[in-house]
């Protein structure tokens, strides 16, 4: 599947290399779906469990994540080309007997005025991304639907949790970037787990982690380094106190050898968000969950 190329403005860096409209696995959403249904303690080898697995896989990391990048591409995309210019327009509505300058003349104004920005530049910049916003919005309820109402309910707060936060950070696509790093991560391994049971408060504290951290790498990657670092480190003391805590030294030795390891790699270039050591300590985290069921 190749990138569809994006309008690029005058005098605006060229955002094509940043708007794939491909849909493509991601190694730690993928891990986190797993990881999640291994913490229910109910998943089996029987072919009815991997199949609803694979099918809250695709939910999970190919349909969800591909709609959170698309609109994330929506609002990076209209930030860079900017509001339409303050100038008159003649295309739009006008409010019969209007005053002019009064407020109702001034909102059609406005609204020819946004109008004109969107056939002009908005449009053809956003509008696929718009339409596979959309589009894979309608196949997650489908499949949300399929696989049973917790998933279809999580499935619907994501989409509108993802609306809102757009509408918030419309002119911050970089908060945006992080919000939506960390609830597709968390969002995972609910998913994971709810299709074979309920959540455990253990379990729920997991999901919010690793998506905490999601969130903390992708702030370290952008503006925030500083922190993105200080929240990495709360999220692996907590998850290394809590395994303590359930009397499971050998894994929180090991997590904080990951969790060290990490650290030590921020200032080589080599700190990415999907690594070997955050990954083991997904996994042993599942287990000691799924053991406490």
């Amino acid at each position: 599947m190749t990138e569809a190329a994006v309008p690029v403005a005058p005098q605006q860096r060229d955002l094509r290399a940043e708007a794939p409209v491909a849909l493509r696995p991601r190694l730690e959403t993928t891990w986190a779906v797993l990881c999640g249904a291994l913490a229910s303690g109910a998943l089996t080898p029987a072919a009815p469990a991997i199949v609803r697995l694979l099918a809250g896989w695709l939910l999970a990391d190919i349909i969800l994540g591909f709609a959170l990048t698309q609109l994330l591409m929506t609002v990076r995309v209209a930030a860079e080309l900017g509001p339409p210019p303050h100038v008159a327009s003649r295309r739009g509505p006008r409010i019969p007997y209007a005053e002019p300058g009064s407020p109702g003349d001034r909102l059609a104004m406005a609204t020819a005025r946004w109008l004109d920005h969107w056939h002009a530049r908005l449009g053809p910049a956003i509008g696929h991304h718009v339409a596979s916003c959309v589009t894979a919005s309608a196949t997650a309820l489908l499949v949300g639907a399929y696989l049973g109402r917790p998933a279809l309910v999580a499935c619907s707060i994501t989409i509108g949790a993802a609306g809102a936060l757009a509408l918030i950070c419309a002119r911050q696509p970089d908060a945006l970037a992080r919000w939506y790093a960390g609830i597709a991560l968390a969002v995972a391994w609910y998913l994971g787990h709810r299709l074979f049971a309920g959540v455990s408060p253990a379990s729920g504290g997991v999901a919010a982690m690793v998506g905490l951290a999601a969130f903390g790498r992708v702030a370290h990657a952008h503006e925030r380094a500083a922190g993105g670092r200080r929240l990495v480190g709360l999220v692996w003391s907590i998850l290394i106190g809590t395994m303590l805590l359930a009397r499971q030294p050998i894994a929180a030795g090991i997590a904080a050898i990951a969790g060290l390891a990490e650290s030590m790699s921020r200032g080589l270039g080599a700190w990415r968000p999907a690594r070997v050591g955050w990954l083991a300590a997904m996994l042993l985290a599942a287990l000691i969950v799924a053991r406490a069921v």
